[in-house]
């Protein structure tokens, strides 16, 4: 079988939508019976933000991981779940790692984890013949150290350079089949459900408008308002937008929760809610998790030029809107007057799992 060793700080340990992409793609190829799979990855401690003991369940039972710590410096400088006393040294601490990284360039925070990682690599991997290095674009490290390694073989064995491809990924059924599919208690069978599952990243995604909208529908259509239910789940790193968010009674707002619990909200959801990347070419992942479900899509885009507008708009159930106030408006309240329960959505050709491995292997034996 050929050998394929994938290289990722984002670890099969962590919920974010960089690792459940990984996943994806280790398992495909797990899963063909074609492939030994070999992970390298970091090993994230378990009481930083990210840590999720559950996804890792998800992973293929014939994938092969190797974790590497990133070391002291880069797990001080991971986001811990902590008591209000340790936010001050951890401030202290990471002005300190500012002044530094002003000092000394760095590609990200992970840069530290590519030299343990290559290390490892010599110390316990060399001897297996890998045919296929795959480097994950997300954070920059994971290619950083994966270059290092296809160096170290191409100076070793003598072999030529291969040329790089972009794939997308999809998602994999065999999850959503195999979830939970108990209704969440945060949820109401009498309303539209709505739900944002994501980090809310400062300067890339924009949540003022939406809320505005809601503001409006609420003073002046309450009755219709009061159809809605609205959930937002994940991080949100701007001071304001967080502010904004908490300040809504109306909104059930929690921070992270384990990729499993996500999946069983997602399935449930009535409307499922992506905020387009603002000023950037990048395609929110969130949307193929969502592909997964049978809910409405609603995606409020900063321009109809955005690639993920492309990418969706002949899909069925999916609902496209610019991201300002009085547009969001007309939308919602369309959606509350049009919603049906009973729809169904056939989205089984949005980027399928059998043309996706088709492109693996096409680059992989070109």
């Amino acid at each position: 079988m050929t050998n394929i060793l994938f290289v990722s700080c984002y670890s099969t340990d962590i919920n974010n939508s960089a690792s459940i992409e990984l996943i994806y793609y280790i398992n495909l190829l797990a899963k063909s019976g074609k492939f030994n799979v070999h992970l390298l990855t970091m090993d994230f401690p378990n009481n930083t933000i990210y840590y999720d003991s559950e996804i890792s369940k998800f992973v293929h039972k014939n994938v092969v991981v190797h974790r590497v710590k990133g070391g002291i410096i880069l797990d001080r400088m991971l986001p811990r779940v902590s008591f209000n006393s340790d936010k001050k040294e951890f401030k202290n601490y990471k002005s300190i790692l500012i002044k530094v990284k002003n000092i000394v360039t760095m590609v990200d925070p992970y840069i530290s984890w590519t030299y343990k990682a290559f290390k490892y690599f010599k110390e316990n991997l060399k001897d297996i013949k890998f045919d296929i290095i795959l480097g994950m674009h997300e954070p920059p490290s994971s290619l950083i150290c994966s270059y290092k390694i296809k160096d170290f073989i191409k100076k070793k064995y003598g072999i030529n350079s291969n040329n790089m491809e972009l794939i997308h990924r999809c998602f994999d059924k065999e999850i959503y089949k195999n979830c939970d599919k108990s209704y969440p208690i945060e949820f109401s069978k009498s309303k539209i459900n709505l739900l944002h599952a994501g980090d809310i990243v400062s300067g890339m995604r924009d949540v003022t408008n939406f809320i505005k909208a809601l503001d409006c529908i609420n003073q002046n259509y309450n009755e219709k308002f009061k159809k809605l239910n609205i959930n937002f789940y994940g991080n949100i790193n701007d001071f304001n937008q967080e502010k904004l968010v908490k300040s809504k009674d109306y909104i059930c707002f929690k921070h992270r929760v384990s990729y499993s619990k996500i999946i069983n909200f997602m399935i449930n959801s009535d409307v499922l809610i992506i905020f387009a990347n603002k000023e950037f070419k990048q395609i929110p992942a969130k949307i193929y998790d969502y592909m997964g479900t049978n809910s409405y899509i609603l995606i409020i885009f900063e321009s109809y030029e955005d690639p993920l507008y492309k990418l969706v708009k002949n899909i069925e159930g999916v609902i496209c809107v610019l991201n300002n106030c009085d547009d969001i408006v007309i939308m919602l309240m369309n959606l509350i007057d049009s919603f049906n329960v009973n729809s169904y959505f056939d989205r089984s050709n949005f980027n399928n799992n059998e043309d996706i491995y088709k492109k693996l292997e096409n680059v992989f034996y070109k």
